[in-house]
């Protein structure tokens, strides 16, 4: 039970969590007509916490168990995705800046823990197999994060008589309103998919493998 909530919760925290390296691109560069330099170093800031975040809450995971972080995690995920859903053509940048780097803390708080709880489920015999699962549920909850996120923006935008590339966005105040409805909604999904997360890392209780064995 342990090991299949734990898998649900990954795939659910990588559904939310790669529509932002979906839309921010097309948000920086497209919509705000940012140098594709400078939109690559406000994107940094996303790897720059969750590696932060990654290297704490794995060693403060062994020590104080695992599931406190990965609340955590899903929390500061939803307020991350919330602020993401109030965004604007005229946000200042400091804030979509602080943002990302929340978002980055956010995921690397609940990866690591995760991963923990999962590989802690299981006997070491199984390390091999189960670890190929957790990047098999990552891959696929990034590809389907991917597809829902852009489905929703385009669907949107169709509706609205923009059947237009996402690239093409720029200096059209219609066109990037369109899309900037369509980002609300698949933010609105995002939002769901980390509350979903959030419960399962609660109802979770991470057991080790020692127990296991025992």
């Amino acid at each position: 039970v342990v090991f299949s909530m734990a898998i649900a919760t990954r795939f659910l925290g990588f559904l939310g969590t790669t529509a932002v390296r979906f839309m921010m691109p097309i948000y920086l560069i497209s919509l705000r007509d940012i140098g594709e330099a400078v939109a690559g170093g406000i994107l940094f800031l996303t790897s720059l916490g969750m590696a932060a975040a990654a290297s704490t809450s794995g060693r403060m995971g062994d020590r104080m168990g695992e599931r406190p972080f990965t609340i955590v995690g899903f929390t500061m995920l939803i307020f991350t995705a919330i602020a993401f859903m109030t965004f604007s053509a005229e946000t200042p940048l400091w804030i979509v800046m602080t943002v990302l780097l929340f978002n980055g803390l956010a995921m690397g708080l609940w990866g690591v823990p995760n991963n923990s709880t999962i590989l802690g489920s299981v006997s070491k015999e199984s390390f091999g197999v189960v670890g190929a699962l957790t990047n098999l549920t990552r891959n696929v909850g990034n590809v389907a994060g991917q597809a829902i996120a852009s489905a929703v923006i385009v669907g949107v935008m169709v509706a609205d008589g923009f059947d237009i590339p996402l690239s093409k966005i720029t200096g059209d105040k219609e066109a990037s309103d369109s899309f900037m409805n369509g980002w609300k909604y698949a933010y609105i999904l995002v939002t769901i998919f980390s509350l979903m997360g959030l419960a399962l890392a609660i109802a979770t209780k991470p057991k080790r493998t020692d127990e296991t064995n025992s």
